[in-house]
């Protein structure tokens, strides 16, 4: 927590900034989870189709798809997908999460199986 007048204010400064940037792309983003949803080609073994984006605070979004296995367990699930990306902007400092959301070819947002959810909040990116 910042504990200067000036700390303060730029903190301020960039959550509103980072707000505005998340008011913008809420739609976009959904949409782009929706698309990656749709590369999923194997829908054979399970018709529901996932996807995952996430908005990065310098205004990228990555996106991935669920990777279906014939055992249900062994699949590789969307927001999983994700991790080299979290992983590569974090490298990077202050580039990180705001929103992450998944959802299905129908635009139905869902929220990340337990591997994904585990890693999120291990991780430190509970709060995207």
């Amino acid at each position: 927590v910042p504990t200067s007048e000036e700390g303060i204010d730029t903190s301020l400064e960039d959550l509103s900034e980072e707000q505005q940037l998340l008011e913008s792309q809420k739609e976009e983003l959904l949409a782009r989870a929706v698309k990656a949803a749709q590369d999923d080609d194997r829908t054979e073994l399970h018709p529901i189709q996932y996807g995952s984006a996430v908005l990065f605070s310098d205004g990228t979004i990555s996106t991935a798809h669920q990777k279906k296995a014939l055992e249900y367990g062994c699949s590789l699930d969307a927001v999983s997908q994700l991790v080299p990306a979290l992983d590569e902007k974090a490298k990077h400092g202050q580039i990180r999460p705001i929103l992450l959301v998944q959802a299905d070819q129908f635009g139905i947002a869902h929220a990340p199986y337990a591997v994904a959810r585990a890693f999120l909040s291990e991780h430190g990116y509970e709060h995207c």
